[in-house]
């Protein structure tokens, strides 16, 4: 953007702010994905002079998770043109820093549009910019029934009015609740234009001129027209091979001697919490031939643990169970218990409890260790973070636990041995902020060290479900992505893709990737995904 443009921008505002108002910086897409358009307007048609918005940024998220500034051509009638590379699911996003203005009595006020358009999948997590965007407006649901969600720097916005133009051009006035999202659901298939408005007070100076208030605008646009034939391309990435004994998330599995293990997690909707909401039953099944499960003995309802295996033992440590009773307020209890299931025998043994009661946490065999990483104490409403990682000698487990420093305080992450050492994966940190982290455990030396994080993108590393499949590192994170470290363990690749989830679990069974449950949408899954992995 040259000086001049923005000069002549400038002079055109000052004597046309009062038009202005009631309109706002929209970006859609046009029919094919190849081309998009910068507008000012009502209701994405060209209105007003877009060199009232020549100074809009405007930026590119690509399917890989790249980011790249997009330039725009000269304006043409009341829109500019913006040529869209690459395919798949991607971002445009900007933010148009409008200027001081005064209307009225109003008090002067730094006006700022962020603009934002989804071509491809519309609900997908990778279309969600987080802290890219200041105020953000998303798509959530379906395209059977599609409602927006409105963040505000990284929270959500409660009461918030989001104004949402349907496919037919109708307009309608809607409430967020106290997740951000909006009230009920749009059923029409077409193109949606949204906005919305997050002010603040504030005073500051912009251009020489002073405002005592910010006037933040967000606004989206998508199209949900073409979602048949989307919805078919990503029945075609992954196939249900299984379905486990009941719909669980935040459950135990792995897969030993060609059987495949789980064990407990939760089983009610997401957030319902009471005594029957986690289970204790425990299954396997054989990984070739027909999918049969074999009852196993049971054990304690449990959730936010893992098993592990190793040398004819299924390893399960600590984990979480509610005693409240159904409809009372919820009483988390994380536990102390280790146990081992002989597969030969058939039976559980018990292990050293573990020095603290632990939930949301995970569990790795490196060498002959059992490694106990992350997590924390829950005891109704105080909790209690873990600082140490915990390993017992799997050879002389009667020696108890040894405590290890670890460099990070987080829960719902993953862990697996690779090459040799530990590799720890993704959570929620002590500050609330889902990480994307990755940290490494070297047994030999007792050092840690950091790992190649996984991509950028809201929740992506929030409970991952890692394994270890052919000599690679692997990780099914929340938008569907199975993710691989690449040989020179420096990046991840994408590899594949699942249906959608958090707090499920992935098992290799020696010529497969396997991707288990978990929770999607308010529900518990029961299915078991064999991944179709791209030879990249």
């Amino acid at each position: 953007m040259n000086i001049h443009r923005l000069l002549v921008a400038l002079s055109v505002l000052m004597i046309s702010v009062p038009s202005v108002f009631g309109h706002f910086v929209f970006v859609s897409a046009q029919p094919g994905g190849r081309e998009a358009r910068i507008v000012m307007s009502e209701d994405v048609k060209p209105d007003l002079d877009v060199k009232l918005i020549a100074s809009t940024r405007l930026e590119m998220l690509a399917e890989d998770g790249s980011v790249t500034a997009v330039n725009f051509s000269q304006p043409e009638k009341n829109y500019f043109s913006v040529a869209v590379p690459g395919s798949g699911t991607r971002v445009l996003f900007g933010k148009t820093e409008f200027g001081v203005v005064q209307r009225g009595e109003s008090k002067p006020h730094l006006l700022i549009y962020y603009p934002k358009s989804v071509i491809g999948d519309a609900f997908s997590p990778r279309a969600v910019l987080g802290s890219r965007s200041p105020v953000e407006l998303q798509a959530m649901g379906d395209a059977e029934g599609i409602r927006f969600r409105l963040t505000a720097f990284g929270k959500p916005v409660t009461g918030g009015e989001v104004v949402v133009i349907l496919p037919d051009g109708s307009e309608s006035k809607v409430k967020t609740d106290g997740n951000g999202e909006t009230e009920g659901e749009f059923r029409e298939r077409g193109q949606y234009a949204v906005w919305a408005r997050y002010w603040v007070d504030a005073a500051g100076e912009y251009q020489g001129k002073a405002y005592e208030q910010v006037r933040h605008y967000a606004t989206l646009v998508v199209d949900t027209s073409g979602y048949p034939a989307a919805s078919a391309a990503r029945a075609a990435a992954a196939e249900v091979v299984a379905r486990m004994p009941e719909a669980s998330a935040s459950f135990g599995a792995t897969s030993a001697d060609g059987w495949l293990y789980v064990y407990g997690g939760h089983t009610a909707p997401t957030h319902v919490y009471h005594k029957d909401s986690v289970s204790g039953r425990f299954h396997r099944m054989r990984l070739q031939g027909e999918p049969a499960w074999e009852t196993l003995p049971s054990g304690p309802g449990l959730q936010g643990m893992n098993l592990v295996a190793h040398d004819g033992g299924i390893y399960r440590v600590g984990g979480m169970r509610p005693v409240n009773e159904k409809g009372k307020a919820p009483d988390h209890q994380s536990v102390r218990e280790a146990a081992r299931f002989d597969t030969q025998a058939g039976r559980w043994e018990a292990l050293p409890d573990l020095p603290q009661p632990l939930s949301s946490h995970d569990v790795a065999v490196v060498g002959n260790k059992l490694y106990v990483v992350g997590g924390w104490n829950l005891s109704g409403k105080t909790q209690a973070w873990s600082t140490q990682m915990l390993a017992l000698d799997l050879a002389k487990p009667d020696a108890g636990w040894q405590v290890y420093e670890q460099p990070f305080k987080r829960r719902a992450l993953m862990a697996a041995s690779f090459q040799g050492k530990l590799w720890v994966v993704g959570g929620i940190a002590d500050n609330g902020k889902v990480s994307q982290s990755v940290e490494v455990f070297d047994p030999q030396s007792d050092r840690w060290s950091e790992g190649p994080a996984l991509p950028e993108g809201e929740h992506l590393g929030f409970s991952p479900a890692v394994g270890v499949h052919a000599g690679a590192l692997f990780a099914a994170v929340a938008d569907g992505r199975v993710l691989r470290l690449k040989a020179a363990g420096t990046v991840w690749e994408s590899v594949g893709e699942v249906t959608p989830r958090v707090a499920h679990r992935l098992v290799s069974d020696g010529n497969r990737v396997l991707v288990l449950g978990g929770a999607s949408k308010g529900k518990n899954l029961d299915i078991v995904e064999l991944v179709f992995l791209s030879r990249q």
